[in-house]
């Protein structure tokens, strides 16, 4: 995958990550509190997700914010956003049963 393509992909990603956290800030409304403890499928699948996203939304506040990545950084998302996105997806998957 060249750097043009691996860009696209990120950002194909976070977008798709921002859109199921808008899609779990909707639900969360209509969940009762049963629904959205800590043990709750939903919510142990929204806590992998940000932990795993946590490195490219670090990457795009750093290019938002003018920052260059470290090299170690920039090579660290060649896993996370794969691992991001597989964590979306789980979330998605739990979101759409959720009410």
């Amino acid at each position: 995958m060249t750097r043009e393509e691996f860009t696209a992909y990120a950002q194909k990603v976070f977008y798709y990550h921002n859109k199921v956290v808008n899609g779990l800030i909707v639900t969360a409304s209509f969940l009762d509190h049963d629904q959205w403890s800590t043990s709750a499928p939903l919510v142990r699948a929204e806590n992998a997700m940000a932990a795993a996203c946590q490195p490219l939304n670090d990457a795009v506040s750093a290019r938002i914010d003018g920052r260059n990545l470290r090299f170690f950084e920039k090579r660290q998302l060649l896993n996370t956003v794969p691992a991001c996105e597989a964590a979306t997806e789980t979330t998605a998957m739990r979101l759409s049963t959720a009410l």
